[in-house]
């Protein structure tokens, strides 16, 4: 019989004995169990300890302390002088045959040769003569005011007429009928009394224009009668050399006049 069939439990059976128990294993090691190392004690830090502060120092009064004595006076006469006059430049002799130079003082400068003020001095007179003359002649009417060079009425104008400051003109429109321009405008009388017979020469400019600059236009107006405090309208055709749409509008317009009626 071969040895594992003596190993075999069957065949114990078999042969009618008892099957032998089955070997026991023997229980794995354990594993060693390590246990955790102690804590650390923790220890609190200790509360902290209150600062006092230190007491104020009392102020320490120092006694007031004399002026330091002053020094006796000293005489002036005793002080050494400083001061030296400045030093002046005269100018160097002349030499033979030199031009004389002249100066003024101590600065070296050119005296005007006389014949050049003499020069200067007709040049001013001349000057101020030349600036009269314009001036009388310019009052006396030999220069040709620039109203006059546009257009010259019929009438002449009288200075200093009593109706002067009583007329005023107001209300100015321009309107362009069949290809002429006309100027509407309203005469009022400020006065009390009734004006007749007035007669107007007007010069029409506008707000911006200048002493010198020609105006737009230049016409006589014949009012006639104005009542006290009355206002009375008048339509003139104007003469002028730009269209209607050319000229400015009604709140740019100016009208200056002088009183040739009555006389």
């Amino acid at each position: 019989m071969l040895p594992s069939y003596a190993e075999c439990p069957r065949c114990a059976e078999r042969e009618g004995r008892a099957a032998a128990p089955p070997p026991v294993q023997p229980a794995p090691p354990q594993q060693p169990v390590y246990a955790a190392p102690p804590q650390q004690p923790v220890y609190a830090a200790p509360p902290p300890q209150p600062v006092y502060a230190a007491p104020p120092q009392q102020p320490v009064y120092a006694p007031p302390q004399a002026p330091p004595p002053a020094p006796p006076p000293t005489p002036l006469m005793d002080a050494p002088s400083t001061w030296a006059p400045p030093p002046q430049a005269y100018p160097p002799p002349p030499q033979p045959g030199q031009q004389d130079v002249y100066y003024i003082g101590n600065n070296n400068k050119k005296r005007m040769p006389p014949w050049l003020g003499a020069v200067l001095a007709i040049a001013v007179l001349g000057g101020g003569l030349f600036a009269l003359y314009k001036y009388v002649g310019s009052r006396n009417g030999t220069d040709t005011p620039a109203s006059a060079k546009l257009e010259t009425p019929g009438e002449q104008a009288i200075a200093g007429h009593p109706y002067q400051k009583h007329l005023e003109l107001a209300a100015l429109r321009l309107i362009e009928s069949d290809k002429k321009v006309s100027l509407r405008f309203s005469v009022v009388n400020h006065s009390a009394a009734d004006l007749a017979g007035v007669g107007l020469r007007v010069t029409l400019t506008t707000t911006a224009a200048a002493p010198g600059d020609a105006p737009l236009s230049v016409f006589d107006a014949k009012v006639g009668d104005v009542g006290a405090y009355g206002v009375k309208d008048m339509e003139v055709p104007i003469k002028t050399a730009k269209r209607v749409y050319e000229l400015p509008d009604w709140q740019f317009l100016k009208a200056g006049f002088e009183i040739t009626a009555p006389k």
